[in-house]
């Protein structure tokens, strides 16, 4: 890439990085186990109940659709059916 280039730290250089550690202050020390725990959390808490709550909800949705879809093809039935009726009765008249 143009412009970037990595450059491979020695393992002297990385004990040194560690060492700064000691050096940090408590709260910096605190706030670096909370956003750990909430990276934690995150990954194996929340995202996943966020995952199968929409999930939950989209087969909620899915399913009462399919009852509206149903229920409309039953009343259909029932319309064809008695219109069914209502001409055999005719053509009876007519016949008779």
């Amino acid at each position: 890439m143009i412009g970037y280039s990595y450059i491979y730290k020695t393992s002297d250089e990385i004990l040194q990085s560690v060492s700064h550690l000691g050096s940090m202050s408590i709260s910096d020390i605190l706030l670096l186990i909370t956003m750990l725990i909430v990276v934690v959390l995150s990954i194996f808490v929340i995202f996943p109940c966020i995952s199968i709550t929409l999930e939950y909800k989209r087969q909620k949705k899915e399913k009462i659709n399919k009852k509206k879809i149903l229920t409309q093809i039953l009343l259909q039935k029932e319309i064809e059916d008695e219109v069914e009726k209502e001409i055999q009765i005719e053509w009876e008249d007519i016949v008779s």
